[in-house]
């Protein structure tokens, strides 16, 4: 949607929730616009409900975390005020006269205020624990749990144990918090009474600003690249993880801001509705938050303010007409959303216009080809002409060569960084060798899965700026190398060291990300529902911590380099289309693209040819060849042994988690080990 609309939408949206609402409650009671306190008040409660569930919008449909414990933080926000306006009872208002302690505390002979409640006497105390604690305890929960590494349906059932087990804990006596009756009877609040109409209005006008103001403050946390990290950690958490992002801290960065919307939620709720209880913090209000949002859409902010207020409407209506039908409806409106509309109610117009397109326009399909879906078609019906980026590399004697095709990838890039002039003679010269120490050493390294041995006592080097291929069969090892060497495994035994004398196995994956190891998975591991570009933007060298990507714009500056990087990498026309319609090789490219965006000095890439046309897999030896020649060192695990033997010079075999030889492709071939535990003695004997 068009942002001045969106602004449009927003400000008439202010208008009625501001002023068109509270003023019609002003007018006098025979008018036909009147709008009665009840309702007045019935909707306030509904915009503070809504609050709650725009946070969980923003965890569940973002960060694809869901969370079946928001009435948790929904419930500590409720009693942090809660307890503020039972001080404001006094001895006046109280059944029993005690000017120091609740009435309940009476009826239950608590002798003496529990140590958390004296604070709560200060307002200002108050309205700030109804947003920090929730967020508190969020951040302390959130952090045992996603340093866990706990995800998908496991959250749920751990959140859903939290509610369960918060409900047990305020329904009790002990806990001096009112029981199973919880708080209530409350009389004034700042010295204005809560049963005036004019103090009800002034609480729904608050209520509508917090509502506006939240989702002014969402929108622009999520359209920045903030919104970005956040939907990478949906759609693919571990690859963001290996871009060199701390997981763990964003995750609690959102769920703690989802927990302090609720908590906000809470404080805006009680004043209006008179009363809190246990009832609303266990696991039966927490799931009605979920249908909120499931109804009103979850990938949409506006969803589930949305979904909160047409079902608590719904509510309000049955459980007055026929209470008994009202879990029925419940269920079976989740039910019906998840089978019939998967992206709620916001999300309807799109699921009818694309099955309008599907339906009325299917015989345009046949007819049109997009430059895409030619590119991702397969191999072109001419074999010796090679299609790169829309231009023509004509082949000699069958075959293109690697230095027309590293022309029209690199142009002029590869011509003037690819060698250095002598300076005397003029004459072109090989790039100065820079192997002279090992930029990565793998020392007796012992990696056990339940005892099976994945690898034994690996020892292995690799030169700077090398271009190295190790190969064996499955089972040999070589993607358990990598896993060390990027820290997804620990091993039981062994050193990795890392240039002069870092050591790999004291650092977690995204550390070990931003010293410069750059890891490319076997299966293209790119954002589909970001564009080529914003895949790019997410890999860009930065500081990835919560608090630097707050405050940071997207970095203009930068932008020149990433189009020239996918300009490289042969994606320079694809810069605004979305990864998930990319073909096979340009995903693999895209991965490819977003390890160069890391600068790192070291790139693992595992088997970055497999599913790939012949024509594709030139193109990425080319590639790799360029990247070890200009940008970093590139270690290749790889099975086509014609890429191999087309594109490596020194090849290493690994067998059983050991390495079994090194050398030349040519002798490695030859080597009677190999070809016994490898290539087979067919080869050998083809060539007697």
């Amino acid at each position: 949607m068009i942002k001045w609309k969106e602004w449009i939408i927003f400000g008439a949206v202010s208008i009625l929730l501001l002023l068109v609402l509270p003023l019609l409650n002003t007018l006098p009671n025979d008018s036909m616009f009147w709008l009665p306190d009840y309702y007045l008040n019935l909707f306030g409660k509904y915009l503070s409900l809504a609050i709650m569930a725009m946070g969980l919008g923003l965890l569940w449909g973002y960060a694809g975390i869901l969370s079946l414990g928001q009435a948790v933080f929904f419930g500590l926000g409720a009693y942090s005020i809660g307890m503020h306006l039972m001080f404001n009872i006094g001895a006046e208002g109280s059944k029993y006269g005690d000017p120091l302690r609740p009435d309940f505390m009476v009826w239950v002979q608590i002798m003496e205020l529990p140590w958390y409640w004296p604070p709560y006497r200060s307002f200002a105390f108050a309205v700030a624990a109804t947003v920090l604690v929730p967020m508190i305890f969020a951040l302390l929960f959130g952090y045992l749990m996603f340093r866990s590494r706990i995800q998908g349906v496991y959250i749920a059932i751990v959140t859903q144990a939290l509610a369960f087990a918060a409900w047990l804990l305020f329904s009790r006596n002990e806990t001096g918090l009112g029981g199973t009756n919880g708080l209530t009877d409350y009389k004034t609040v700042l010295g204005y009474s809560l049963l005036a109409p004019s103090t009800q209005r002034a609480l729904y006008i608050i209520t509508a600003v917090c509502l506006l103001g939240t989702y002014a403050l969402l929108l622009w946390l999520t359209r920045g690249k903030m919104g970005h990290i956040l939907r990478a950690i949906r759609d693919g958490e571990n690859r963001l993880r290996f871009l060199g992002y701390s997981i763990t801290g964003f995750k609690m960065f959102v769920f703690a801001l989802s927990a302090g919307l609720a908590g906000l939620a809470g404080a805006l709720y009680v004043p209006q509705v008179g009363i809190i209880t246990p009832a609303q913090i266990g696991v039966m209000p927490s799931l009605e938050v979920v249908v909120w949002v499931a109804v009103g859409g979850r990938e949409a902010l506006i969803g589930g303010p949305l979904g909160a207020v047409l079902v608590s409407g719904l509510r309000s209506y049955l459980t007055t007409v026929a209470p008994v039908m009202w879990p029925f409806v419940l269920g079976s409106l989740f039910v019906a959303t998840v089978l019939l509309f998967p992206q709620g109610l916001v999300g309807i117009p799109k699921q009818i216009e694309r099955y309008m397109q599907r339906s009325g326009s299917r015989w345009m399909s046949g007819s049109r080809r997009t430059p895409l879906s030619a590119a991702a078609s397969g191999p072109s019906e001419q074999p010796e002409k090679l299609l790169l980026d829309g231009e023509e590399v004509k082949a000699a004697e069958g075959a293109v060569s690697a230095g027309a095709v590293a022309h029209h990838l690199f142009g002029s890039r590869a011509e003037g960084n690819g060698a250095k002039k002598k300076v005397d003679g003029g004459l072109a010269t090989e790039q100065l060798d820079k192997r002279e120490e090992p930029i990565l050493r793998v020392e007796n390294v012992t990696v056990s899965f339940e005892g099976f041995l994945a690898l034994r006592d690996l020892n292995f080097s690799l030169m700077d700026g090398e271009l190295r291929f190790v190969i064996g069969p499955n089972g040999a090892g070589k993607t358990t190398m990598l896993d060390v060497i990027c820290g997804k495994v620990k091993p039981i035994q062994g050193k990795v060291i890392f240039g002069q004398a870092t050591n790999l196995l004291t650092l977690q994956e995204h550390e070990v990300a931003n010293i410069g190891i750059g890891r490319k998975f076997q299966t293209p591991t790119v954002f589909p529902y970001h564009t080529v570009f914003d895949n790019l933007m997410l890999s860009l060298k930065t500081r990835k911590t919560v608090g630097a990507e707050l405050v940071a714009l997207r970095a203009r500056q930068k932008q020149a380099d990433l189009l020239e990087i996918l300009e490289f990498v042969g994606l320079g026309l694809h810069t605004q289309t979305f990864a998930g319609v990319l073909s096979h090789g340009q995903r693999q490219w895209l991965e490819i693209a977003m390890l160069l965006g890391q600068e790192p000095k070291l790139l693992l890439v595992d088997e970055p040819v497999a599913g790939m046309t012949g024509r594709e897999r030139d193109k990425t030896g080319v590639l790799l060849e360029a990247i070890a020649r200009e940008h970093a060192t590139v270690l290749v695990i790889e099975h086509d042994m014609e890429f191999v033997r087309h594109f490596s010079n020194t090849v290493t075999v690994l067998h059983e988690g050991s390495l079994l030889c090194e050398g030349k492709m040519q002798d490695v071939q030859n080597d009677p080990r190999v070809l016994e535990v490898y290539l087979g003695r067919e080869e050998e004997e083809a060539h007697a």
